[in-house]
């Protein structure tokens, strides 16, 4: 049982500072490309388009190619800002799209993407034939390397904090911390796992602390990590055990009358 408490305890607090790790490492991520710079990347298209942006940190995540797309790719995730251009007229083959962006220095993967510096683009063909282009931040290497040490360092100290003996209330304020940030753990887990892959693949990255940006996971978070805190003043509070009452000294005994 200790050790299945430091488990659970490590697992929780690694995926809560690695979370923390990469958002501020995603502090250090870099400009996207101007207007101007988007159209130069199109022109091989050969066709006029709609051009729109969101330079936010984390924005929302329509349409990305991540790894691990049944937790990052969906409409309900976010992603780390974008500069899409839109096709107003049908597009037949991308070949001159992905042989411009080679020849300017990307690394062209599978799925119509490619990756330069800290840059990842993808291209997807609608239904109807127009084409999307999509060009968004890379995980900067800060945010890569603090959710790593982030982990490493959660890992160690809820595994050592686990192995605490607690009374019944600090227990149960513990059990209800680790249900709160459970989806936390989940994603934050899933998200250093997504970030290897992207590293080495031209994917886009995940935003690992993606729930602070949702209202109902952010509550539970919150919730989670009061229930936390208040576990260790419970237990700090709480008198420890009695100690023995001192055997009375040992002496010769008195002679009987």
């Amino acid at each position: 049982m200790s050790v299945l408490k430091s488990l659970i305890c490590g697992l929780t607090l690694a995926a809560l500072l690695a979370s923390a790790g990469s958002w501020l490492g995603w502090r250090f991520a870099g400009d996207l490309p101007t207007d101007v710079e988007m159209r130069s990347v199109v022109a091989p298209l050969g066709v006029e388009g709609e051009l729109w942006r969101d330079d936010a940190i984390a924005t929302w995540a329509d349409e990305r190619a991540t790894p691990m797309p049944w937790i990052f790719g969906t409409e309900d995730a976010f992603g780390p800002g974008f500069v899409i251009f839109e096709t107003t007229e049908a597009v037949t083959d991308l070949g001159p799209l992905f042989t411009h962006v080679r020849e300017d220095g990307w690394r062209v993967g599978g799925d119509h993407t490619a990756v330069k510096e800290d840059l990842r683009l993808s291209a997807v063909v609608e239904g109807d034939g127009l084409v999307r282009v999509r060009i968004e931040r890379a995980a900067p290497m800060a945010a890569i390397v603090l959710s790593i040490l982030g982990w490493l360092a959660g890992a160690v100290i809820g595994g050592l904090l686990g192995r605490r003996r607690l009374s019944l209330k600090p227990t149960v304020f513990a059990a209800a911390g680790v249900l709160f940030l459970l989806p936390n753990t989940i994603v934050a887990t899933a998200g250093l796992i997504a970030d290897q892959i992207a590293l080495n693949s031209t994917v886009g990255f995940p935003i690992i602390w993606n729930g602070l940006l949702n209202f109902g996971l952010c509550g539970c978070y919150l919730i989670g990590i009061c229930l936390m805190v208040g576990v260790f003043f419970i237990d700090w509070r709480l008198p420890g055990p009695a100690a023995p009452a001192p055997l009375p000294p040992s002496g010769p005994e008195s002679p009987s009358a």
